[in-house]
């Protein structure tokens, strides 16, 4: 009977401690969803402001352009061109306007995602029926995906919208202002309806007035786009008047001629300037309806977004504060969140498919998974390729400061700074983060993957930024001179990668959160049983063979035969160093070789449940193995002066 007891009080001291491990869990995935939401709906007001702001002083993608109608210097209406919405005013990629606004929208929408407020914090969370629990993953789903959408599918004016391609975009853009504006309204309205009793008086009238007020300006800004389009039948005056470009040219300059110049000239015209081109902007009444339209979308999208902040202030106040679970966790699960969890890439998606094709096929033929899993993989995946094309696009429109096509003069073609800095941020970001994925997996490939991804982003982005993604090379190769990478672009590229390693390490952090082995720590190699000094030299060591095989694969002169700016090996080159040295230091740091890949392990750990003194140990570890691996990268660069002299001595005169 004794025995029964003790084991018995065991049972429970063990259930206890898993229950406030879980309580302890709770709290924090709460405070994560109210940070990310904050996040989120900051970085979405800020998107608009900008946008708008710097459309203000862009003279041709702003919202009201400066000398835009053809073919003189201003319209004869006396008016500047105002765009029609916010989408159409940042509709070209490599303007400042577009940049703003896609880069704040995307950081916004993947905060949301990644936030799960709606299933972590009360004054959201509508229960645990099937109905119910739809409409929470709506709202978690739905809004931000429309917000994705917006960022990564411009549109052009509406005479310019010719093509079915461009007419599908436009669609597909509209599609998704209506899932965030009109879809979250109506979300918030069943939320509202739902827990109407449960919430604070002030809360309730707050939201409401937010929801009541996001409904009126959208359909008001449908009204004035639908009359808008039809002003010229309804007797509206007046509207931009836009013609074919070739026969705007032809009154202005042929004057009837068709030699073989005229001919020339009407094939390229078009090309340059596009199908058609403004000869008179809105006036009057059809200009105060196009200038209602565009505020009225801005003010839809701001009250979705005060409607998120409001939704933060209250559930600070009412739901945060609260140590014990409460009916968001009623069994043993918060609903929804055991079936996210069981999926942490192959452990995470369930075997990292990658493909829309297959994630269709997939549920057909395994047990357990539904058809709703895999358009859920497939809207996942469209949606990461839609950011992938438009990063693209970003990256490489207008990225030079040259038009030289001929090839043995791409050399003196060099991207711009804001293009290397972002090809920087993203290299980083893609290595620190599948590192950090291996890591928290528990991975016995971590070598092999993370080399992979430095293999990937080297050949994808080598021709704009180098393809460093590593502050330690971004010193040896500043250090080895030659104007290969000045001093003040090496600090910005340093910047960069750390940038990209927090924000990997920050994504990572939220997956392991969703883990079902949350709770227990994240375990690197036990470097005390080594030391750090020897730890640090091998880790020196090894980043310094990896900067030298940079500096000697990829920076040095190329001969005249090959007529391209890099080789095609030097992104294996490179992978390989970090996949030996991760195979030999893994077991010892991990072989990270990278200072960008420390800095993201300590963001990880920033977010752990552990002890102060086990978090400074960890920072003071990972502080002296960035000093070991920026010596590794100082000693190739001089390495590399003393075997690579030739690169160090002017070239002699050719000789004919």
């Amino acid at each position: 009977m004794r025995a029964f007891e003790v084991t018995t009080m065991r049972s429970f001291s063990v259930e206890s401690s898993q229950s406030l491990a879980h309580n302890r869990i709770d709290i924090l995935n709460r405070r994560w969803a109210a940070a990310m939401l904050c996040l989120g709906s900051v970085c979405g007001f800020t998107s608009i402001a900008l946008a708008t702001l710097a459309g203000n002083f862009n003279s041709i993608s702003g919202f009201e352009m400066k000398n835009a109608c053809f073919p003189h210097n201003a319209c004869p209406s006396g008016r500047s061109y105002h765009a029609e919405t916010v989408s159409e005013m940042v509709s070209k990629p490599d303007f400042p306007a577009a940049k703003l606004f896609f880069s704040f929208t995307l950081i916004g929408s993947i905060s949301l995602l990644l936030s799960r407020y709606p299933w972590e914090l009360k004054n959201v969370y509508t229960g645990g029926s099937p109905t119910r629990r739809l409409l929470t993953a709506a709202r978690a789903v739905l809004p931000p995906c429309g917000m994705l959408i917006v960022a990564t599918i411009p549109v052009v004016p509406r005479v310019a919208r010719q093509s079915t391609a461009i007419k599908l975009a436009c669609s597909v853009h509209s599609f998704g202002a209506t899932l965030y504006v009109a879809g979250y309204n109506f979300l918030e309205s069943c939320t509202l309806w739902i827990l109407w009793d449960r919430l604070e008086h002030l809360e309730r009238i707050l939201r409401t007035i937010c929801v009541v007020s996001g409904v009126l300006t959208t359909i008001s800004f449908f009204m004035c786009g639908t009359v808008y389009s039809y002003a010229t039948e309804l007797g509206i005056c007046c509207v931009d008047q836009w013609e074919n470009t070739t026969i705007a040219f032809e009154e202005k300059y042929h004057m009837g001629n068709e030699s073989a110049t005229d001919k020339v000239v009407d094939l390229l015209i078009p090309k340059v300037y596009g199908p058609f081109v403004l000869v008179n902007s809105a006036d009057g009444l059809a200009l105060l309806i196009k200038k209602f339209e565009f505020w009225l979308e801005e003010l839809a999208g701001i009250f979705v977004v005060v409607s998120h902040l409001l939704i933060w202030k209250f559930s600070k106040v009412q739901h945060l504060e609260v140590p014990e679970l409460l009916d968001i966790h009623s069994g043993p699960e918060a609903p929804g969140t055991r079936e996210i969890r069981g999926h942490a890439l192959a452990p995470i998606s369930g075997g990292a498919i990658l493909n829309p094709a297959i994630a269709l096929g997939l549920p057909f033929i395994s047990h357990g998974s539904t058809v709703m899993f895999g358009i859920a993989y497939v809207v996942a995946e469209l949606l990461g390729a839609f950011i992938g094309v438009r990063l693209f696009e970003i990256l490489r429109a207008g990225s030079e400061d040259c038009c030289c096509d001929i090839e043995e003069y791409l050399e003196m073609c060099v991207p711009r700074l804001s293009a290397r800095l972002l090809g920087e941020g993203l290299g980083t970001f893609a290595l620190v983060f599948t590192f950090g994925l291996n890591v928290i997996g528990q991975s016995e490939a971590t070598a092999w993957s993370a080399a992979a991804a430095l293999i990937s982003m080297i050949y994808a982005l080598g021709k704009i930024s180098g393809g460093y993604f590593n502050p330690a090379v971004t010193l040896a190769v500043v250090l080895s001179g030659r104007s290969k990478c000045s001093v003040g672009d090496g600090f910005a590229y340093c910047g960069a990668q750390a940038v990209g390693a927090i924000a990997a390490g920050v994504i990572v952090a939220e997956y392991r959160f969703a883990a079902p082995t949350a709770w227990r720590p994240v375990t690197l190699p036990s470097w005390q049983e080594y030391g750090v000094a020897t730890v640090g030299i091998a880790e020196g060591v090894f980043t310094l063979v990896l900067a030298y095989v940079v500096l000697a694969c990829s920076t040095v002169t190329v001969l005249p035969a090959t007529k391209t700016r890099q080789n095609f090996y030097f992104g294996l080159a490179v992978g390989f160093c970090v996949m030996t040295g991760g195979c030999t230091l893994g077991s010892m740091s991990g072989g990270m070789l990278n200072p960008a890949v420390s800095v993201g392990v300590v963001t990880l750990n920033l977010f752990q449940e552990q002890s102060a003194q086990a978090r400074h140990l960890l920072l003071a570890f990972c502080l002296k193995l960035t000093a070991f691996q920026c010596t590794g990268g100082l000693l190739a660069a001089v390495v590399f002066r003393l075997t690579h002299p030739s690169e160090y001595s002017k070239a002699p005169l050719l000789m004919h």
